[in-house]
């Protein structure tokens, strides 16, 4: 079928197009679709592919609208969608809306999930719903830039996956035009930038490339303040080099001065299982490419030599262990990998044609140690497992190769013991932590430099805070243990807390890399490029993670840059879908966020809205069945929760916080963490109070504060500090005519006054609670008043 026939049938089978300038078929006609609410709808439902909730649409169109107005608001939407003469009608029901209708949205993911990467390229023709901007719905515009970060994304990845087919086919031109394309979208991606330099340079336009990179260079540094990356720089600086050296020859004899990777001479200590698994996986015909991933410094490299000295006599040929950490660019690994085969190259021949020709008869096993950083080579190892048969790689990589052969066994720090009490430990407590892996590493490296040292029942506490500091990361480990000549493990341990560059190692076969924990890291950061870095340094204004919709709303970050940054170990995902980062390098993203205070600042307050308006979601819905759901979604985000609350506060936000009071009050107390809720309340008065001005609303927030601070002092029986603030707001609630306020804090004194055994001044409390709240008609405060009075009676 003809190039133009397949696009025409394509387009004839869509309803409507909403990737680029958004357009909707009526009949054999396309016209321009409206850059209204219409669209906003249509764009929601067709991206959906599936029923939505009414309840859903109404919020998401009208979330400062009462329930009922947003419903209403919305029949009278859909009523004036239907005007545009669909082709397919919106289906609708009293709960749903559902438009069954094929967009260019949904074709574009289906040819993702094939990995048609020239079909979806068809379908983009730009960002979702091109020139739509929505201003009065701030939940829909937060949802629509969303989704066109997702798929802008998702874009990206399908041109540069093209791209590299085109290039493997010999069609440079095309793969150039595609770069072009992704750069004129992004300017400032330095991973498209890397690869077009690359492409440069393989064309020998060596000028060009440095006069783009002088270009790249000079925008980077004129809109985000820092320079391109090292390994940027190097893709011309390296090219240069190489042409000017000789072809290099590599001598036959195989113990003659090959590069290649030395056993550690220290203890391997605890991955058993780890162990186990990597020599299961290599040992079965299933697996020939197996890829340990991890963050630096978590042992990867030991592990695989490990494994390899016990793996090497079921190979006819052994293993060879090879170094990348050194090589600069793709181009080089061939050259690597000769020199550490001790293969003579010769000129006439290409050197992944002449290894293929040395390996293909060869049963062994190839360690490629550091592989993160080249992960452009990817299809020369590809090409080396395909020409032979009885060859397989194991590789170390903060990044996987991204291969379809490839099998993953990702490394997390080493087991460690829960944290003893401060005092009290016996010797049984300090034997049973030493079962653990990271304290029994601590344990022997100490003891390798210190020969007295032990750890004590005085001590324990110390020494287990230094290992879940570091979360069991064996390179943190050792560098602390280095310090113990110097430092206690208290010091140690307040060192650590202090700073990522206060431990530094002083021994002389340190690799620079693995000198301090920020080298460590450091190194993993400039393997990012520029969308990378700025979605980790986002990132770090979470706490305790994230769940990919709070990523998206706070910090614009993507699915694909999620997955792109979990791939490359800066990023994890646990239970549930949630996100969240090593405490070292959560440290050292927060720092480099620091170090933009008006980016921090946004952030911060984008933080504080998208959970702000999670608590208020809730409110007036929670006293009813309702109220398991509440739990399960604010359990996992209350350190967000908190932190955004607070800031919410200090920012005097008050008609905000009074909307999200309620749900963070019942959470508090459902849960019986009443220690807890007077510790964020009373902190929020002391906050609020610092910089308070008397008007309705501030006025109304700080008697709400009042009175639950007051809720949770009477929970803990501290009834007079209870009483005090329970009055407090009680009067404060009269001044400003804040009934439910003011009927909680009669409660509150009734309650605290029954408990004393004072009966005529809690009937008192009582009885003018219930008055007042009769006015008002609020049913679940009469409910409460009347179950106290009838405690009393």
């Amino acid at each position: 079928m003809h190039g133009w026939l397949l696009v025409y049938t394509l387009a004839m089978a869509l309803g409507v197009r909403l990737l680029g300038p958004p357009s909707i078929r009526q009949g054999d006609e396309w016209r321009d679709a409206p850059l209204d609410k219409r669209l906003a709808l249509l764009t929601y439902l067709a991206c959906s592919e599936s029923w939505v909730s009414r309840e859903r649409l109404s919020y998401l169109f009208w979330p400062d609208a009462s329930t009922a107005n947003a419903l209403t608001n919305l029949r009278q939407l859909l009523a004036r969608t239907k005007a545009l003469a669909l082709d397919a009608e919106v289906r609708a029901d009293d709960k749903r809306l559902h438009w069954d209708v094929n967009s260019d949205v949904a074709e574009f993911r289906r040819s993702v999930r094939a990995a048609d990467w020239s079909k979806a390229l068809e379908h983009y023709r730009g960002d979702l719903a091109s020139g739509l901007e929505v201003h009065d719905a701030t939940e829909f515009a937060e949802w629509l830039e969303f989704e066109r970060s997702q798929l802008r994304e998702s874009h990206r990845q399908t041109a540069l996956h093209q791209a590299g087919l085109a290039l493997a086919a010999g069609r440079a031109e095309e793969s150039a035009a595609l770069y072009e394309r992704l750069l004129q979208q992004d300017p400032l991606d330095e991973g498209v930038m890397q690869s077009l330099l690359r492409l440069l340079v393989r064309l020998g336009a060596v000028d060009e490339a440095r006069r783009r990179l002088h270009g790249f260079g000079a925008r980077l540094q004129a809109e985000l303040g820092f320079p391109p990356s090292a390994e940027t720089e190097l893709i011309v600086e390296g090219s240069q080099q190489q042409a000017a050296e000789p072809v290099r020859q590599y001598p036959s004899d195989v113990t003659s001065g090959r590069p290649r990777l030395t056993a550690p001479v220290t203890s391997f200590v605890g991955r058993e299982r780890e162990l186990a698994d990597c020599i299961q996986r290599l040992s079965s015909d299933s697996c020939r490419l197996l890829t340990l991933l991890g963050p630096g410094g978590v042992g990867k490299t030991r592990l695989a030599l490990r494994a390899a000295q016990q793996l090497e006599a079921r190979f006819a040929n052994g293993f060879v262990a090879v170094p990348l950490a050194s090589v600069a660019d793709a181009a080089a690994v061939p050259l690597a990998l000769a020199a550490a085969l001790a293969l003579e190259l010769r000129a006439l021949k290409a050197p992944l044609d002449q290894l293929v020709d040395f390996l293909a008869p060869r049963e062994l096993l190839l360690v490629l140690d550091n592989f993160e950083h080249l992960t452009g080579s990817a299809m020369q190892i590809q090409y080396l497992l395909s020409e032979c048969p009885k060859l397989k790689v194991l590789v170390t990589s903060r990044e996987r190769v991204r291969l379809h052969g490839e099998w993953l066994l990702p490394l997390a720090g080493l087991a460690t013991p829960p944290l003893p009490p401060e005092h009290g430990a016996d010797a049984q407590l300090v034997q049973e932590a030493l079962a653990y892996d990271a304290l029994l590493l601590l344990d022997e490296r100490a003891r390798q430099i210190e020969p007295g040292f032990t750890i004590t029942p005085l001590t324990l506490y110390a020494a287990v805070g230094i290992c879940r500091i570091l979360e069991g990361l064996p390179l943190g480990i050792e560098l602390a243990a280095g310090w113990l000549r110097t430092l206690s493990l208290d010091g140690v341990k307040a060192a650590l807390e202090s700073s990522l560059d206060s431990l530094e190692s002083d021994v002389h076969d340190a690799v620079e890399r693995h000198r301090t924990l920020r080298a460590a890291i450091d190194h993993s950061w400039k393997l990012l490029n520029g969308a990378e870095q700025r979605a980790c340094r986002a990132l770090a204004v979470f706490h305790d993670g994230c769940d990919r919709t709070a990523a998206g709303a706070v910090t614009g970050t993507s699915l694909p840059l999620l997955k792109a940054l979990v791939e490359k170990s800066l990023l994890r995902i646990g239970a549930g879908g949630r996100y969240d980062t090593h405490p070292l390098i959560n440290r050292y993203s927060q720092e480099r966020l620091a170090a933009d205070p008006d980016e921090a600042t946004r952030l911060v307050e984008a933080h504080a809205n998208y959970f702000l308006r999670v608590l208020a979601s809730w409110s007036g819905r929670l006293h009813g069945s309702q109220q398991p759901a509440m739990l399960e979604e604010f359990a996992p985000d209350y350190e967000n929760i908190r932190a955004a609350w607070l800031t919410a506060i200090d920012k005097s936000w008050t008609a905000r916080c009074l909307a999200g009071i309620e749900p963070l009050v019942l959470f508090h107390g459902i849960q019986g963490r009443f220690t807890e809720g007077e510790r964020l309340f009373g902190t929020s008065i002391e906050l609020l109070t610092a910089r308070f001005t008397h008007n309705d609303n501030g006025d109304a927030l700080l008697a709400a504060l009042l009175v639950n601070h007051a809720w949770f002092l009477a929970g803990l029986a501290r009834f007079d500090e209870a009483t005090r603030d329970a009055q407090a707001a009680s009067e404060l609630a009269a001044r400003t005519a804040s009934a439910p306020t003011q009927v909680r804090a009669l409660n509150i004194l009734g309650s605290i006054a029954m408990r004393r055994g004072e009966a005529a001044a809690a009937r008192g409390f009582i009885e003018k609670g219930l008055a007042l709240a009769e006015t008002t008609d609020d049913k679940w405060s009469l409910s409460l008043l009347v179950g106290q009075l009838g405690l009393l009676e």
